[in-house]
């Protein structure tokens, strides 16, 4: 992958999940009161209201929800890589995800299995990707 020019703005609430996924580990907010995980990030929990919550590793493992195919990436650096397929991902603990799913375009399928992917992009980034389970 090439070296991205756009980067996530990684705020108070998100640095924890970047942070893990530099390490190639995937972590997500649970609630201490509901015991609902979520994503994005947020300074409390949008079930229940309680402020906080514990960064938890996740599975990693999930089913497609729905998926498109990128012919024309917003980021340059992506342009030979067109076309590549991003998924949005049911994840086992309940949160949906987006990523890139490594696999043709033909082959990729609504509720197929996934597991994640680490993706380094550069030293100061690593993306939570997918590749078929």
């Amino acid at each position: 992958m090439g070296k991205f020019v756009i980067h996530p703005i990684k705020d108070r609430d998100s640095i924890p999940y970047w942070d893990y996924l530099k390490k190639h580990e995937a972590h997500l907010q649970k609630c201490e009161d509901c015991d609902q995980y979520r994503f994005p990030p947020y300074p409390s929990c949008p079930y229940c209201g309680k402020m906080g919550g514990k960064w938890l590793p996740i599975s990693g493992r999930g089913v497609v929800f729905s998926w498109i195919v990128v012919h024309q990436p917003l980021d340059p650096a992506l342009a030979a890589e067109v076309p590549f397929v991003v998924v949005y991902v049911d994840l086992e603990e309940g949160p949906r995800v987006v990523g890139r799913l490594k696999i043709d375009k033909d082959k990729v399928k609504i509720g197929m299995s996934v597991i994640a992917h680490y993706e380094d992009v550069d030293d100061e980034l690593s993306l939570l990707n997918f590749d078929p389970a």
